[in-house]
């Protein structure tokens, strides 16, 4: 999923990630594979303002310590983006 966002290159691709990113983030119960989908929503919010305000609560929210740790190392990145 995070091959997926880091190649989608146009606005369309992204939009039609987003609805399996989602997906994954509140339904999968495994967490290794909700900390690929966060990773993924951040890359995508990185590369696409749209996306990047829900990108950012995602990794705020997270109370899964796998997850924190992916959202701080990717944080930086959309931030930058972003600014």
């Amino acid at each position: 999923i995070v091959a997926a966002a880091l190649n989608a290159g146009t606005a369309a691709q992204r939009r039609r990630l987003l609805p399996t990113i989602r997906e994954r983030l509140r339904e999968e119960e495994r967490t290794a594979v909700r900390a690929m989908a966060l990773e993924a929503l951040l890359v995508l919010g990185a590369r696409d303002a749209a996306i990047r305000d829900e990108a950012l609560e995602a990794a705020q929210r997270s109370s899964i310590p796998a997850m924190r740790a992916r959202a701080k190392r990717f944080l930086p990145m959309a931030m930058k983006s972003g600014g």
